[in-house]
């Protein structure tokens, strides 16, 4: 009986696989021995390994180690990314399954949304309205959104990103937002979340330039004034208008808070700014 000896057989070698184009540049060559070489963590594909990896305390020469916290600090954040859009897949999947458990049960639409949404907002530890708005922003990006929320699973791009593309599409169909997403993806990882609004807003434009004239036709009714506290007796109060009412608005409390000031006024310009509606609509006399 002769047994079968695979030490014998010529094994085909191993395909060369060209590197990932997002890992590429972590490929360090003649490594010297004994010296660890900054790790470009900024390009590595986010996972739960990456997250196990960037835990570790870093073993850098010290000639290197500015360098590598600085590319860990860029690691962490594909890393929260990645984590932020698989909380937005599984908040989806809970949604489509809570609210068809809910219909089962005997609850109309709108009350087993607002049952699964409670759910999630009990979970969160979040008011009904935070909970809300992530549900619904959840359910944009997985369902009108998929190659943004693939994006922000690959670390390109942050969740405040992702949500600039959400709200400008808002008034797209499927079609013109699907290429509203093939125009701006390419270049958002280097734009900053303004950059990539205005591009986006040049790519709505350009797909559909009846939807974003409507918008325009649209935003002027949304206008509010809104108030809430802050601390130490503060509170905020911030007005949404035109573009042309607010720079007048501004003009005037400017105005005012320029000619308010007296020799030795220790108050700034922003404090007067702030004072001015007011002396304007209270009538208390400028301090």
């Amino acid at each position: 009986e002769h047994m079968f000896d695979s030490t014998r057989l010529e094994w085909p070698p191993p395909p060369e696989v060209a590197p990932p184009e997002e890992v590429i540049d972590c490929l360090v060559d003649d490594q010297p021995a004994g010296v660890a070489e900054p790790v470009r963590w900024s390009e590595y594909l986010p996972d739960g390994m990456l997250a196990d990896l960037l835990a570790q305390a870093a073993e850098t020469d010290p000639a290197h180690r500015e360098f590598e916290a600085l590319e860990r600090i860029g690691g962490w954040e594909r890393v929260i990314a990645w984590a932020q859009a698989r909380q937005i897949r599984e908040t989806t999947s809970f949604m489509a399954h809570a609210q068809a458990r809910n219909r089962a049960l005997g609850a109309c639409d709108s009350q087993a949304h607002d049952s699964a949404v409670a759910e999630v907002g009990l979970m969160l530890r979040a008011s009904a309205r935070t909970a809300a708005c992530r549900v619904d922003d959840a359910w944009s990006l997985c369902t009108r959104l998929p190659a943004t929320l693939a994006a922000m699973e690959s670390g390109r791009i942050t969740l405040t990103k992702a949500h600039v593309i959400h709200t400008e599409t808002l008034n797209l169909s499927d079609e013109h937002t699907a290429a509203v997403q093939a125009r701006v993806l390419d270049k958002a990882r280097a734009q900053t979340p303004g950059q990539l609004r205005v591009a986006t807003r040049r790519a709505v434009i350009t797909a559909d330039p009846a939807a974003a004239r409507k918008r325009a036709e649209q935003a002027p009714r949304e206008r509010r004034v809104r108030m809430w506290p802050e601390p130490d007796g503060m509170a905020t109060l911030c007005a949404y208008l035109p573009a042309a009412d607010g720079v007048g608005v501004f003009a005037v409390l400017d105005e005012h808070a320029r000619h308010a000031g007296f020799t030795h006024d220790e108050r700034s310009m922003d404090a007067r700014r702030a004072d001015a509606p007011v002396d304007l609509e209270i009538g208390r006399a400028p301090a």
